[in-house]
């Protein structure tokens, strides 16, 4: 059972179920919706015994976690710019390919793109960003949106 994905009232039911007081369950959906916390062992207000009983029902997010940022440090290292302005850096280093994975290429989300911007010439010139980071990626996009 997968207790981050429940709701408060799922929680509650879930923890009346083990035979908890029903306010374990706002302070365990506090720590896994407020403060971000899915491991058990830094769940500091909540005793040890409860920590053990619930700790099988938490996915392994930390795990999963990591594989994201390791998925992003990755696709985000191929351009590396330093000038002194720290901002500046972290701008053209990573957040503005960034931007093109995650808004315009994956999601589609991208802030001209809600009225389409799924065009030959919008795609070429999203997938210019990342043909450093991904050729593949680029590459697949071009032929794609050359087929139409």
């Amino acid at each position: 059972m997968d207790i981050a994905s429940m709701n408060l009232a799922e929680l509650t039911e879930y923890i009346i179920g083990k035979g908890l007081p029903k306010f374990r369950a706002k302070q365990i959906y506090e720590w896994m919706h407020k403060k971000f916390t899915y491991d058990p062992e830094k769940m500091t207000n909540i005793s040890k015994d409860i920590r053990k009983m619930i700790e099988n029902d938490l996915p392994v997010i930390e795990e999963e976690y990591a594989k994201v940022v390791h998925f992003w440090d990755e696709k985000l290292s191929y351009i590396q710019v330093e000038t002194p302005d720290k901002s500046f850096n972290y701008m053209l280093n990573r957040w503005y390919l960034y931007q093109v994975y995650a808004s315009r290429l994956y999601a589609r989300a991208g802030f001209y793109q809600v009225g389409g911007a799924t065009g030959f010439r919008d795609q070429l010139q999203d997938c210019m960003s990342v043909i450093y980071s991904d050729p593949d990626l680029a590459r697949r996009q071009i032929l794609e949106h050359a087929a139409h």
